[in-house]
């Protein structure tokens, strides 16, 4: 006759079975889910549907904070700067940066507005972040 399992056990069998890469995936069925719930059943308003997203500036990002999460990473176990690949991901994450500040304060409607920093209270809410 099977025993109940406690729940606080299975993610420790399971990471101890499996590699954590799979303890996450549990996650993946939830997020499709609510991305077809939104997909269908969200309305577009007449306020967003002429709004376009900047892919330049989303793209840029993107990249910058990938590369530089990348070379944080991996960078203490390839000698940090001694390494080609930690220099190329630091090349990489260091023109994405640029171009997009380059962008966004060029750029009619950038992807992050450089006045929502003007703006006290969204200050107050980084700086008190944990």
């Amino acid at each position: 006759m099977p025993r109940q399992e406690p729940a606080g056990h299975a993610p420790a069998r399971d990471s101890e079975n499996y590699t954590w890469r799979y303890v996450f995936y549990i996650n993946l069925p939830i997020g499709i889910l609510c991305f077809l719930g939104l997909r269908f059943f969200l309305a577009n308003t007449a306020g967003n549907a002429n709004e376009k997203l900047d892919w330049f500036g989303f793209g840029t990002l993107s990249l910058a904070i990938g590369a530089l999460q990348v070379l944080l990473d991996r960078g203490e176990q390839l000698d940090w700067f001694g390494s080609g690949e930690i220099i190329i991901e630091a090349i990489i994450a260091a023109s994405a940066f640029y171009l997009f500040f380059a962008h966004t304060f060029t750029a009619d409607k950038p992807f992050v507005r450089p006045g929502l920093f003007r703006d006290r209270n969204f200050m107050a809410g980084i700086a008190l972040q944990q």
